[in-house]
């Protein structure tokens, strides 16, 4: 019997709702000032004038993004992917990440501590070049306790519940059931790193682009229960892989097979389609000789991606971290 369409949204929902009970979220801050303060003076002439300089080198820092970057990109891009405006993890994964995360925040508190030692001496030295702004720097603003208060890292775990008023309900239903495409969507940034290394004259190091797609296995691994097209895409992976040599050059059936994968795994739409279909009982090597038929489309080319962000980019990319805006001293405030 054909179902309603209310029928259909109710599926929907409760499949929604059952990966949702699965899931948990991460609330995750890091936060720093990078020492960046503009300073205002008024000219002969009456006319506002604003400088902007740096009060200590960003390298004096570095403990900050080192952290950061471990955070993101080895642990929570790993195991979750964003949704609800945080990181989402499979709820078995949180203990984990926990005392990751308290690993980390006692590497930052070191780094921290560093800081704080020298952070008066670099205040110093920059008075001791620029001796016009000594003055502005004195004020309780400039500080070492509020300084060292804008450098933070917290986090906290928590799960989503909707509003009970179907008004209300109806956009958070539509984002729970769109949780699946969410995921899909965190894994092609990793397709792209792979794409990048066997489109771009790797073909006889095709071995690099392991490591994305390696990563990729693990993640499905973590979420398999989010999208019903996953487990196909394990096997499709599986297969792909498990043909390549362990090291030297790959060329042929060998190397135009992982173009493929890397192809589908580029595209959300693409990765459902084929995923469902594997578990449909369609054969992975028919998948891939498919896909293969449009790989001279692709190659040089970034078709197929629904976004353009390399994991190794710049680490403001991720917009996770909070940047400390500095305030001008002696703006006017109204």
């Amino acid at each position: 019997m054909m179902k309603t369409k209310k029928q259909s949204e109710a599926g929907s929902t409760n499949q929604g709702k059952a990966v949702l009970d699965k899931l948990v979220c991460l609330d995750f801050v890091i936060s720093r000032w990078d020492g960046k303060v503009t300073f205002q003076r008024v000219d002969k002439h009456g006319r506002k004038i604003k400088q902007t300089k740096n009060i200590y080198d960003i390298s004096e820092i570095n403990f900050f993004f080192a952290i950061r970057s471990h955070i993101v990109n080895k642990v929570l891009r790993i195991m979750g992917f964003e949704a609800f405006g945080a990181w989402v993890l499979p709820e078995y994964s949180c203990q984990l990440v926990h005392y990751e995360l308290l690993e980390m925040k006692e590497k930052f508190e070191k780094g921290l501590e560093i800081f704080k030692n020298k952070y008066e001496l670099l205040k110093e030295q920059f008075v001791t070049r620029y001796p016009e702004y000594a003055e502005d720097l004195a004020v309780p603003r400039y500080s070492l306790e509020n300084t060292l208060a804008k450098f933070q890292l917290e986090w906290r775990f928590f799960r989503v519940v909707a509003v009970d008023r179907p008004m209300l309900r109806e956009p958070f239903d539509q984002h729970v059931d769109d949780l699946g495409r969410l995921f899909l969507k965190s894994l092609t940034s990793f397709a792209q790193k792979a794409w990048k290394v066997i489109f771009s004259g790797f073909d006889k190091k095709g071995q690099k682009c392991f490591a994305s797609l390696e990563t990729m296995r693990n993640k499905m691994d973590y979420m398999k229960f989010v999208h019903p097209a996953v487990d196909g895409l394990i096997k499709l992976m599986d297969f792909a892989t498990s043909c390549a040599p362990s090291k030297g050059p790959m060329s042929g059936e060998v190397l135009g097979n992982l173009k493929a994968l890397v192809i589908i795994l580029s595209n959300v739409d693409l990765m459902e389609k084929y995923g469902r279909q594997i578990q449909e009982n369609r054969t992975p090597i028919a998948v891939l000789n498919e896909v293969a038929l449009e790989v001279p489309l692709y190659e040089g080319r970034n078709q197929g991606f629904d976004i353009n962000l390399d994991p190794d980019g710049p680490e403001d990319q991720d917009g996770l971290e909070e940047q400390v805006e500095e305030e001008s001293p002696g703006a006017d405030h109204g």
